[in-house]
C-alpha cells in the first residue's frame, strides 16, 4: 500500500511499464519483421492524428489536454488509445440556479446558503479523535460515513466497536468508502463483515477498466443523527491519529458543525450513496437551527462524474479575489491547474498576504516534484510558501480577511480541485478565522522556504510536468 501512496497511486509506475513494453514490443519487431514497419508506423501516426484532433476538440482544461497528448507522442497506439478510452477533465459550466438573495459564494458553489449553530475547529487527528468517537457512540437514529480511506488498525477497532454496538440497537449505519483508496488496507471480506455487524458498507466505483475508473470519492465526511457533520481532511486510518508514525508529524484538520448546513451534509451523502429522492431514515431526522448565534455557511461538494460545475475550484477563486488582506492556504499538494496559479498570483500581486504551507516530508516523491515546483512559480508571482518542517502536512484549509474558513477535503491539484468527488464548510466567523490563523502561524513558524531546485530535480520535474493532471 506504502509503495502505491508514495508513487500516486501507482499511476506513474504502471504509464512507465505500458512505455517499456511498447518500445519493447517495437523494438521486437524491428528486429523479427522489419518489413512491417513502415505500415505500422504509417497506422501509429494516423492513430495518434485522429486521437490529438478528438482531445483538441474536447471541452477538457488545458492541462487535460496536454498529459493525453504527451501520452499519445509517447506511447505508440497505447498514448492514442488512452486518448479515446479515459474521459478528460472538464471545463467549468454554469452552476445551477438560485434565488437572487442568495450571496456571491452560494451561487459560484450551487449550494444554499444556510447557517451553522456551532463549528469546532480540531488542529490535529489527536484532537478530533475524542468528540467523533463520543459522538457516534451518542447516535440515537442514523449515522453516515464517507471516507476515502478506511484502513484497519487501532482506529478503526475503536469506531467498529461502537458502529456495531449502535446498529444492535436499531441504528442505521451507513459506510460508503473508496474501492481505490482502500484497495490494499481492507481485507476482501470486509463489506461481508461489516453486513454481519449490521453495518451496510459499499466501495465507491469498484476497481474496473471504466473510462471513469480514475473519478475517485476523496471526501471525509460523517454526518450523525441529521444534527452533527464532520468535515475535513482526516481520514479513518492510524496515521491520521497518531498511531502510527510514517512521515514525520502527521498535520491535519477537521471541522464540527451543528445547525441547518448539517442537513445539506446530509443530503450530499445520500445523492452518492444513491438513494436519490429515497431518504435513509425520515427527513425530519435534521434538527432545526436553533434561536440565538449562527452564522453563515455552504456546504461545498463536487461529484465525481465530471458534468456539474466544480464548486469547490470556483470558491477558491472567489476567496482569491475576495481577498484584501491575508489569505493563508494549508494543502499537502500543490499541483494547481493554470487558472488557479494566475488567480494566487493575482491575489499577491494585489498587495494581499497570500502564503501556502506545504509538507516538508512527502507521501508521494513524484507530487512533491511538482509541488515544490509550483512552488517556486509561485514565489516568483508574490506568492509565499514554505514546507512543514516536523513531518506531513495533510490539512486541506483556507482563511481570508480573518473573516472567511474553507476547511474540507480538497486538495490544490488538479484531480482534486476538476476530478475527484469533494467537499467541504465555507463559513464565515470571525471567532473560527480566529482559530485557523492561530494554527496557521504556528505552522508557519515551524516552516522553512522551498530550497532553490538542484539539476536532478529540475529534469524529473519537467518529465513530470506534462502528466500533473493525472498525478
Amino acid at each position: 500500500m506504502r509503495i502505491f501512496k508514495r508513487y500516486a497511486g501507482g499511476r506513474l509506475l504502471l504509464l512507465g511499464l505500458f512505455a517499456l513494453l511498447a518500445l519493447g514490443g517495437c523494438a521486437a519487431l524491428f528486429f523479427t519483421a522489419p518489413h512491417m514497419l513502415p505500415p505500422l508506423l504509417f497506422a501509429e501516426r494516423t492513430l495518434a492524428v485522429i486521437a490529438a484532433i478528438r482531445v483538441c476538440a474536447q471541452d477538457a482544461l488545458p492541462e487535460s489536454r496536454l498529459a493525453r497528448l504527451t501520452l499519445a507522442v509517447a506511447l505508440p497506439f497505447f498514448g492514442s488509445a488512452l486518448c479515446f478510452f479515459f474521459r478528460p477533465i472538464r471545463g467549468e459550466a454554469q452552476p445551477p440556479a438560485l434565488p437572487a438573495s442568495s450571496s456571491r459564494f452560494a451561487r459560484l458553489a450551487g449550494s444554499p446558503e444556510n447557517r451553522a449553530e456551532r463549528a469546532d475547529y480540531f488542529p490535529t487527528g489527536e484532537s478530533w479523535r475524542a468528540p467523533f468517537l463520543s459522538d457516534l457512540a451518542a447516535a440515537q437514529r442514523e449515522i453516515l460515513l464517507e471516507y476515502y480511506i478506511v484502513a484497519e488498525g487501532v482506529l478503526w477497532s475503536e469506531i467498529f466497536r461502537i458502529l456495531r454496538r449502535k446498529a444492535a440497537e436499531g441504528v442505521q449505519v451507513r459506510l460508503l468508502f473508496d474501492a481505490f483508496g482502500c484497495a490494499l488496507a481492507l481485507p476482501s471480506r470486509f463489506v461481508r463483515d461489516m453486513a454481519r455487524a449490521g453495518i451496510c458498507a459499499k466501495p465507491f466505483r469498484k476497481l474496473s477498466l471504466r473510462a471513469d475508473a480514475a473519478r475517485r470519492d476523496h471526501r471525509k465526511l460523517a454526518v450523525i443523527d441529521g444534527a452533527v457533520a464532520y468535515v475535513g481532511g482526516i481520514n479513518l486510518a492510524d496515521e491520521y491519529v497518531g498511531e502510527e508514525i510514517r512521515f514525520g508529524h502527521w498535520k491535519d484538520s477537521a471541522l464540527r458543525l451543528t445547525g441547518g448546513v448539517v442537513s445539506d451534509f446530509r443530503h450530499m451523502f445520500l445523492r452518492t450513496w444513491g438513494a436519490k429522492n429515497r431518504p435513509l431514515a425520515p427527513e425530519n431526522i435534521c434538527v432545526p437551527v436553533q434561536s440565538g448565534h449562527t452564522m453563515p455557511a455552504i456546504a461545498v461538494s463536487d461529484d465525481a462524474d465530471g458534468r456539474i460545475p466544480r464548486a469547490g475550484a470556483r470558491v477558491l477563486h472567489e476567496l482569491c479575489g475576495q481577498a484584501k488582506e491575508t489569505l493563508w492556504l494549508c494543502t499537502p499538494y500543490l499541483a494547481p491547474d493554470a487558472a488557479t496559479m494566475r488567480a494566487l498570483m493575482r491575489a499577491a500581486a494585489g498587495g494581499t498576504d497570500v502564503r501556502i504551507a506545504v509538507p516538508h516530508i512527502p507521501d508521494k516523491k513524484a507530487v512533491y516534484l511538482l509541488t515544490k515546483r509550483c512552488a517556486r512559480i509561485l514565489e516568483k508571482g508574490g506568492v509565499k510558501v514554505r514546507s512543514y518542517l516536523p513531518g506531513f502536512l495533510h490539512a486541506k484549509s483556507a482563511v481570508c480577511d480573518g473573516r472567511y474558513v474553507f476547511v474540507g477535503s480538497y486538495n490544490l491539484d488538479c484531480r482534486s480541485l476538476y476530478a475527484q468527488a469533494e467537499c467541504g464548510a465555507l463559513i464565515q466567523s470571525r471567532e473560527l478565522a480566529e482559530a485557523l490563523g492561530r494554527d496557521f502561524c504556528e505552522i508557519w513558524a515551524q516552516s522553512a522556504p522551498i530550497p532553490p531546485a538542484r539539476l536532478p530535480e529540475r529534469v524529473l520535474a519537467a518529465v513530470l510536468l506534462p502528466f500533473y493532471a493525472l498525478i
